[in-house]
């Protein structure tokens, strides 16, 4: 008796007494199911019988083993890794799929294939999702086995940032405006809110603001929070810091005149006269710091306290025949400088009069405190230049020999400007002074009065025939000038608009790069003035 199995392999041959036979079929080749036709042969002397029968073999599936997932759990945008294996027990695995379950392609990989990486885009509207990843191998007969695991990916968070905070600081009631950034990688975001720290209510904006509005009803400061929110609910927080103070009662400035006579100004150039103490000039005004009260110092060794309502005379014990041409408040508030003819320094403590010694014997026309109070720049007659520290009096070259009128610190305090006579403008870094290229724009006039905006980003300088300067810090620039009085006067207000006084009834405003003439101004020659500290 002898049997083939129909596969192609060699026929058993069994004794005449068999009655059974087994087979172990090894490949349905490139097919997932075989038929293969069974034959029994029987012989003796007188010749071969026979008898067929079917028998169909399916392949077996290949086999998938994942050994890793990771990191496990992970975020969006980062880098996962899976690790497996796969064998065909009666083949050869031809090909390998990863589908990651996120609904992005399957990665088709070669059948030797033993890892594969993902990076998940996004949770969609969950914080965290899992995810089932499933490996698939396809044998050389088509036949395909696989295996799964779960992978769990959390959203990435939001990014923000406070960019910026202004006017900072703040009034009360003044409006203050948080600018921010946001933005979230794998999704959108769909919320923003602010705290602006004071207790009340939050502000809910859109997803796609970038600022915010408020006016703070009391003072103090305060952390504002902006907290971003994405689609997947995930959150950011960034912080900024405002200070806000008590909103001023009323904005004024002190001018005073060549007659003595002494106004409030405000910011819409209304003036209201407070008195006549005197009938000589008032030179110049300085404000304690702390705008508790100005001195005003004039001719013949005038110097006027005003606190706002009242003019009172600070006995100084100096004579008469001296005039006080500039006062300055040092920025600490311990004393104020006063400069006066004949080379004459003294200093008010804010109880009595000091003179300090001082070489110099030609006349002191202006004084300018540095912005950190170390020294005070000083100048005057015939190209005077000093510098007093509080203790000396030192002499700088200042390389002219015409009198010097003005000073104006840069309020970063890096360097100050000097003005004077047939238009000299220098410049005093701290240790030396230098001559300023007014390329013949100045003409002959006079500079009598210098002022850095709050910035210091721009000054003006004004004298003679209605001349206005401005400096960028390194360009000078004549401006249009709507009048030709003598101007003496110029200071920024807390508006950011500069005022500008002058000989018979003049006050100008300049604002975004204009110069113009207020109307209504008392017919008067204005000397000095100088705002209200907020």
């Amino acid at each position: 008796i002898t049997v083939s199995w129909g596969d192609g392999t060699a026929s058993d041959s069994l004794s005449v007494t068999a009655t059974l036979d087994t087979h172990v079929y090894v490949s349905t080749g490139n097919l997932n199911s075989q038929a293969f036709t069974i034959t029994v042969y029987a012989m003796n002397s007188a010749g071969t019988g026979s008898s067929s029968t079917s028998e169909t073999v399916n392949d077996q599936i290949p086999r998938v083993t994942i050994s890793s997932v990771a990191p496990n759990p992970a975020s969006t945008g980062s880098t996962v890794t899976i690790a497996f294996s796969s064998t065909d027990p009666d083949g050869s695995v031809t090909g390998i799929s990863v589908n990651w379950g996120d609904g992005s392609a399957v990665d088709n990989l070669s059948g030797t294939a033993t890892s594969d990486t993902h990076s998940f885009a996004s949770t969609g509207s969950f914080a965290s999702r899992t995810f089932t990843i499933t490996v698939t191998a396809t044998d050389n007969s088509g036949s395909t086995g696989a295996a799964s695991i779960t992978e769990t990916v959390s959203d990435k968070p939001p990014a923000a940032s406070v960019t910026g905070v202004s006017p900072n600081p703040a009034n009360t009631g003044q409006s203050v405006t948080v600018t921010f950034s946001a933005s979230d990688v794998d999704g959108t975001l769909s919320a923003v809110t602010v705290n602006w720290g004071d207790g009340t209510a939050v502000h809910n904006l859109p997803g796609t603001a970038t600022s915010d509005n408020y006016a703070y009803t009391t003072a103090g400061n305060f952390t504002i929070t902006v907290t971003v929110t994405d689609n997947s609910g995930s959150t950011s927080q960034a912080t900024g810091t405002v200070s806000v103070k008590t909103a001023p009662t009323a904005l004024y400035a002190v001018s005073t005149t060549s007659d003595g006579k002494v106004f409030k100004t405000f910011p819409n150039g209304t003036m209201v006269l407070v008195g006549q103490p005197v009938t000589t000039q008032l030179r110049s005004v300085s404000w304690k710091p702390d705008g508790s009260y100005a001195l005003i110092s004039g001719d013949a060794a005038v110097l006027l306290k005003f606190d706002g309502t009242t003019l009172t005379t600070v006995p100084t014990g100096i004579s008469t025949t001296f005039n006080f041409w500039s006062v300055s408040w040092k920025p600490d508030g311990s004393y104020a400088l006063i400069g006066g003819s004949q080379g004459l320094l003294v200093k008010y403590n804010g109880v009595s009069v000091t003179t300090i010694t001082d070489p110099n014997t030609l006349t002191l026309f202006a004084v300018g405190w540095n912005p950190s109070g170390t020294y005070a720049l000083i100048v005057g007659k015939s190209g005077t230049a000093l510098t007093f520290d509080g203790t000396t009096v030192r002499s700088l070259s200042s390389g002219t020999a015409f009198d010097l009128d003005a000073v104006g610190w840069n309020p970063n305090g890096q360097y100050a400007l000097i003005g004077g006579m047939n238009g000299t403008v220098l410049r005093f870094d701290g240790t030396a002074i230098s001559t300023v290229n007014v390329g013949g724009i100045a003409g002959k006039n006079e500079v009598k009065s210098i002022a850095f905006n709050p910035q210091g980003s721009l000054a003006l300088l004004v004298g003679d025939n209605g001349m206005v300067l401005s400096y960028n810090g390194s360009t000078l620039t004549k401006l249009v000038s709507p009048v030709f009085n003598w101007l003496y006067a110029v200071t920024w207000g807390p508006n950011g608009t500069a005022y500008i006084e002058g000989n018979s009834g003049c006050l100008m405003t300049y604002s975004n790069g204009a110069l113009t003439r207020v109307a209504g101004v008392p017919s008067t020659s204005f000397r000095a003035m100088a705002w209200k500290p907020q």
